[in-house]
């Protein structure tokens, strides 16, 4: 079920396309185990990209998003990401690995 968006799933990957009208929040909550699993990522300055689904497995093992630049311009958006207790990831932005608080140049889109 998704709230906010349109679902679905096909060889283990589950799609979201956000259509909450801000595309800026996401968040995913996952039963089958104990306690429920969940993730959120949410922009400060972005969003998403318009009718670029968020994709992840149900083991939250790996999420993919589009962001869009809002604005055009070279600036900073914030990425707050909250996973599940003892998961460890890392981020990669156009298949860069980048820290946690550093910084990464992405193409305006």
């Amino acid at each position: 079920m998704a709230y906010g968006g349109t679902l679905t799933e096909q060889g283990g990957q589950t799609s979201v396309v956000p259509r909450d009208g801000l595309r800026q929040r996401f968040c995913a909550m996952l039963s089958g185990g104990s306690p429920v699993r969940t993730l959120r990522l949410e922009l400060d300055r972005d969003g998403f990209a318009a009718d670029a689904p968020i994709v992840f497995d149900r083991a939250l093992g790996r999420v993919s998003a589009t962001l869009e630049n809002r604005t055009a311009d070279r600036h900073r958006t914030v990425l707050r990401l909250e996973v599940p207790p003892g998961a460890s990831y890392e981020l990669r932005v156009e298949g860069r690995r980048v820290s946690r608080r550093g910084r990464c140049r992405a193409r305006a889109r």
